[in-house]
């Protein structure tokens, strides 16, 4: 996984139901996750895991960073951060990106993970 310079990144990945979500940690205390976002879509939900990279649908249209602020407004509600505490560091212009979140621990953001793609199967 690739990460912003200067980083200490030990990756870790989600595995359970059958996911591998790579999840890094930087030297400076935050959390660097790969996103693969989707765009146009109905709503905007997380769907599952796609070649280790968390998949998410976004109601916005990649017009004018109307998706990245989709993505950085889904991410810190299921977080339950700040919108200044998710910054999108790789892929601003790409579907394929890496977001920087602070103020959660690794272990945090699989769990809060895990609880998002457990409430698909729940449906």
């Amino acid at each position: 996984m690739g990460h912003a310079s200067g980083s200490d990144c030990r990756g870790r990945e989600v595995d359970k139901f059958h996911m591998s979500i790579d999840i890094g940690a930087t030297s400076d205390g935050a959390v660097i996750i790969s996103v693969r976002a989707q765009p146009r879509a109905p709503r905007t939900i997380a769907v599952g895991e796609l070649d280790g990279v968390l998949k998410i649908r976004l109601a916005a249209s990649p017009v004018e960073g109307e998706a990245n602020e989709e993505l950085i407004r889904y991410l810190a509600q299921i977080f339950r951060l700040s919108r200044n505490s998710i910054e999108i560091i790789a892929g601003q212009k790409s579907r394929s990106k890496q977001v920087r979140i602070w103020g959660i621990s690794v272990d945090q953001c699989e769990e809060v993970i895990e609880k998002t793609l457990l409430q698909l199967t729940k449906r």
